[in-house]
């Protein structure tokens, strides 16, 4: 029996994100008779024609602490590891949002002033014990969420900008959110070169802060998201070069939070009962290893398969209980394509280099709780074609040094698909290639 290992993670990011945008609908008249005829005809408008701007103006503060306790023992005879640890989470944000009256402002007035907390407290209990072959793994999780928003300028809005000088007092609001969530786990060395497994534990997503609590500074009646999940699957090396993985798997959401509700007429929230049922196959075959070669062309290929991820329920709104438009059990969901499948190509050298080409396929999808198939005047229904996009990375980490130099390739041919429709038509990523130096110490 080992020693008892102490390992504590500490973490902290702060950054600011100014984003200035035009912002205009078909009914602003700030942009001009033309300007709306084109955007309703879908054609190209120009918008330096806009008298409007607008700037989001962001800063994040993300923090937290996280010790972990492993501790070996032979409880009962059995190998054991007890696994205990807790953690400290702390989020600020910082919102400003400012309306200005030219087409490159970079001031104007409020039309947001936000502050966005929350601090997250939990703690887990994991036990493995090896039964010969078999390990039994079950455990438990507490989740603590506190949030608090708060407006400091209540009567500002993105459609009635104020005057700094003329905000109202402002107003906040507070809730927290609490959950237990067990889990067991379960594994069987059938041989040394083939695992299986299996698990069931529960789900828990809690809602961001700005769901949870209004701009005026009550709280909407909404709960965390929950589930069961259960998955069985096998892992196998047939040979030093292969690697073979397969895992079947059912997620039953008792209550789910969609943000598609906002295709289906701009409801902002939306929750409903949900069920995902598939598969997941990865395979790799590296003939370095196979061969006993310092060169190591390989191939790996990751798919899901997601036959089922229906509407058990008709989905309802948050403000006010209806059902939202088109949502009926048995529906597919919006977002939810059938089939996800990544290819890669590569070679690497044991003197640190890495080369690779993905391909990456996205089925077809719906983007409304209806499954629309065709477009609706703003885009924000109707089927999103299929896709695949190519990404290329070269990677060379001289052994010894650490240093690293690296280039990606991410839509390596700059194609242009429709990502999502939530808010209208979103196109996917254009072409963006990154090179750099890393340094490990």
């Amino acid at each position: 029996m080992g020693d008892a290992t102490l390992l504590t993670n500490f973490y902290s990011s702060r950054f600011n994100r100014d984003w200035w945008r035009q912002a205009s609908s078909t009914t602003d008249s700030q942009c001009g008779a033309t300007f709306t005829s084109d955007r309703t005809a879908g054609s190209r408008v120009d918008p330096d024609s806009c008298n409007s701007n607008v700037g989001n103006l962001r800063e994040y503060f993300t923090g937290g602490v996280e010790p972990r306790l492993a501790i070996p023992h032979k409880l009962l005879g059995l190998e054991q590891d007890l696994d205990v640890g807790v953690r400290m989470h702390f989020e600020e944000q910082d919102r400003i949002q400012r309306r200005g009256t030219t087409a490159t402002a970079r001031s104007g007035n409020l039309g947001e002033s936000q502050e966005r907390n929350n601090q997250a407290f939990s703690g887990f209990v994991q036990n493995r014990a090896a039964l010969g072959a078999v390990a039994v793994i079950p455990g438990v999780r507490v989740e603590h969420v506190q949030y608090e928003r708060i407006n400091r300028c209540p009567n500002a809005s993105f459609a009635a900008p104020v005057d700094e000088s003329s905000c109202t007092a402002s107003v906040s609001g507070e809730a927290e959110v609490t959950e237990v969530l067990p889990s067991l786990g379960l594994t069987w060395d059938v041989t040394p070169t083939l695992v299986t497994f299996a698990g069931v534990h529960r789900g828990f997503a809690p809602p961001g802060v700005a769901d949870l609590i209004n701009a005026s500074g009550a709280t909407v009646d909404l709960d965390s998201e929950e589930s069961w999940n259960y998955e069985l699957g096998l892992r196998a090396w047939p040979n030093a070069g292969l690697k073979l993985e397969a895992t079947a798997f059912l997620n039953d959401f008792q209550r789910q939070i969609a943000v598609g509700s906002i295709a289906a007429g701009g409801v902002p929230l939306a929750t409903g009962e949900t069920r995902y049922e598939g598969a997941e196959l990865l395979a790799r075959t590296d003939l370095g290893r196979l061969l006993d070669s310092t060169h190591n062309p390989f191939l790996e290929v990751a798919y899901t398969w997601l036959p089922t991820a229906e509407q058990a329920s008709a989905f309802r709104r948050v403000d006010n209980g209806t059902t939202v438009t088109g949502s009926a059990a048995g529906l597919r969901l919006p977002y939810a394509p059938e089939h996800l499948l990544t290819t890669s190509i590569g070679y690497g050298h044991v003197r640190g280099i890495d080369a690779r080409l993905e391909a990456v396929y996205v089925a077809n999808q719906y983007a409304d709780f209806a499954n629309s198939t065709g477009p609706n005047g703003t885009g924000q229904a109707g089927e999103i074609a299929g896709y695949t996009i190519y990404n290329a990375a070269v990677n060379y980490r001289p052994s010894l040094t650490g240093f690293g130099v690296f280039v990606t390739a991410k839509n390596l041919f700059d194609k242009v698909y429709i990502a999502d429709r939530t808010r209208g038509i979103l196109p996917g990523a254009p072409r963006l290639v990154q090179a750099g130096v890393e340094y490990t110490f």
